[in-house]
């Protein structure tokens, strides 16, 4: 299996994340943030002018509104339209509060019947519920929300307010861009740290043993805990990474030890020799009776690893 470095993973995350968080806030984002203010660019107009805007919006896909004698409100619609002969229903909700049900659609569904017309458009700054798409789609009505109805009309604008519109939502994308681009290196400082291994004493050279004598360590009465015992003696770093390394060694020359290494400042990994030899000591045994001469060590935890081949598990012992 692939194993990444702590800083490796922490970049591959960061950078993945970075572009979720673009792909979110940066493309999705931002369209989702320019339909949002030019919804409430809509909303702040008119009535009447909202209205024309949508008629010429529909101009350009074919309909003609038709000169009917009417009010706008009247039979629960507000333009006559045609195409390709056949006459739609045209009803527009400008309030972005506005909630489009099954209900709203029925009823505007039966003005369509009343007026002998083919369908209808239907179009709402606010949001559409429940099943009044598939309601609509039965009646051959179109249902039109604001940022669909954004899209179709942006175009007939000013320039200069749809730069307005442009610049606004920009501007609330790059904040939620920043911070999630925050979040990203949050997240690898996150990884990094979670996967930081245990800092561990440099080694020191095969020949160098503490000139501190070896400390026996007081023999365990029965039933004592290690509350009881003495406590240890004060070492610096040195000495104590100078004795790992000099316990290391002599458990790593037993007979039917191949290797002997530090993991954590507490746990001794022993990779065991492939040998038959029956007449040969216990690893486990061995090994303690030479970590318990020296006091800071006595409570070591061995990682008995299996001879090369062997299928036998992982072992775990401790010392005392």
């Amino acid at each position: 299996m692939l194993s990444l470095s702590p800083a490796l993973a922490a970049v591959f995350v960061g950078l993945a994340s970075g572009v979720v968080i673009y792909l979110l806030f940066g493309v999705r984002g931002r369209r989702q943030a320019e339909s949002h203010a030019g919804v409430d660019v809509l909303a702040a107009m008119k009535w009447r002018e909202f209205a024309h805007l949508v008629l010429e919006a529909l101009r350009r896909q074919g309909y003609v509104e038709q000169d009917v004698e009417r009010q706008p409100g009247d039979s629960g619609f507000d333009f006559v339209l045609g195409r390709d002969g056949q006459r739609y229903l045209l009803a527009c909700k400008q309030g972005r509060a506005y909630r489009l049900g099954e209900q709203a659609v029925r009823e505007f569904a039966t003005a369509i019947r009343m007026q002998g017309a083919m369908g209808g458009v239907l179009v709402t700054l606010g949001q559409v519920e429940g099943f009044a798409r598939e309601v609509a789609t039965a009646h051959r009505i179109e249902l039109i929300d604001g940022e669909t109805l954004w899209q179709r009309v942006a175009p007939l604008l000013p320039q200069e307010l749809r730069r307005g519109v442009h610049k606004q939502a920009e501007s609330g994308s790059n904040r939620r861009l920043a911070l999630g681009a925050l979040g990203s290196v949050a997240l690898a400082l996150t990884v990094f740290t979670l996967m930081e291994p245990e800092s561990k004493p440099p080694l020191a050279a095969a020949s160098i043993v503490s000139d501190r004598p070896l400390q026996q360590a007081p023999p365990v009465r029965p039933g004592s805990s290690a509350a009881e015992l003495p406590p240890l003696p004060k070492l610096s770093e040195a000495e104590f990474a100078e004795r790992r390394v000099a316990a290391a060694q002599l458990v790593g020359k037993l007979p039917n030890i191949d290797s002997a290494s530090w993991s954590t400042r507490s746990t001794l990994v022993i990779a065991l020799r492939d040998t038959r030899d029956g007449r040969a000591a216990d690893p486990v045994e061995e090994s303690c009776r030479i970590l318990v001469q020296y006091e800071e060590l006595r409570f070591t935890r061995l990682q008995i690893e299996p001879p090369p081949g062997d299928d036998a598990p992982v072992r775990w012992r401790q010392c005392r």
